[in-house]
């Protein structure tokens, strides 16, 4: 609870100087957007190109039922959700108990099902994790570049570095 307070306040540290304005941005679904086009998994984008909820569809696409935000099935939204938020980078059972899984309602029998229904239904995704993780090895035991979907890895003194690639979003 604690740490939760001070993320709720941490934008309340920065203060404009006089005469200056300090704008915060927040972009919606950021992290899923941009996993989204990195891994080519083209039915998000298309969600966030037409401007629809991504945990809804998200549902919908792990249940194989529509989701709507208020309406029959809107009770699964907050497993595509929970899903989204917990399980996009690679996270699983423990990822899920950390976003509060088991405080919202769901059982600890759900919890590996939500995870295998949320990588089957985003299976470039799941293979994107796989791709970095052996071009990171790679790059790691042999010292040679390695590159990922425009994601380029190097080894330079004792060090792994990753150079992102420049994504513009309209």
């Amino acid at each position: 609870m604690i740490l939760y307070t001070l993320s709720q306040l941490i934008r309340t540290a920065f203060i404009a100087r006089p005469g200056y304005k300090f704008i915060v941005s927040d972009y919606s679904a950021i992290e899923a957007r941009v996993l989204a086009h990195l891994a080519g998994e083209v039915w998000r984008s298309k969600v966030f190109a037409e401007g629809k909820d991504i945990y809804c569809a998200s549902a919908s696409q792990m249940f194989g039922v529509p989701v709507e935000k208020h309406g029959v099935n809107s009770h699964l939204r907050q497993k595509g959700k929970i899903a989204e938020l917990a399980l996009g980078y690679g996270g699983s059972v423990g990822a899920l108990k950390s976003m509060g899984a088991l405080e919202m309602g769901l059982t600890e029998e759900e919890l590996q099902p939500l995870v295998d229904s949320w990588r089957n239904s985003n299976p470039m995704i799941t293979a994107f994790w796989w791709d970095v993780d052996t071009a990171v090895k790679t790059t790691i035991k042999q010292r040679i570049p390695t590159e990922v979907r425009g994601i380029k890895f190097c080894y330079k003194s004792g060090m792994l570095f990753i150079k992102l690639p420049y994504i513009l979003f309209f």
